[in-house]
């Protein structure tokens, strides 16, 4: 069974919630368009889609909060590269 895909904008890597991404979700029946949320753990990258994978869902993630590329600048290839040598 596939997974279902969603959108998280203003997204930054969550450290109380290690693995976790936290941002403000479209596309999910379960919340609102803008709602901020905590995915549980991130498992995986898929690249067919370029969404990030969790246990139960998959999130294309669109623009980082930009405080958070302030301070890890370029941090969604960042991310992509480390999910990626994690794989492997």
């Amino acid at each position: 069974m596939s997974k279902p895909i969603y959108n998280l904008n203003n997204w930054y890597i969550s450290e109380l919630a290690y693995g976790s991404v936290c941002g403000e979700v479209s596309n999910n029946p379960n919340f609102k368009n803008g709602e901020n949320i905590h995915t549980s753990k991130v498992i995986g990258w898929d690249e067919e889609n370029q969404a990030v994978e969790t246990l139960n869902s998959k999130y294309i993630l669109e623009e980082p909060d930009p405080d958070y590329e302030k301070t890890f600048p370029n941090a969604k290839e960042r991310f992509i590269n480390q999910l990626k040598k994690d794989e492997k």
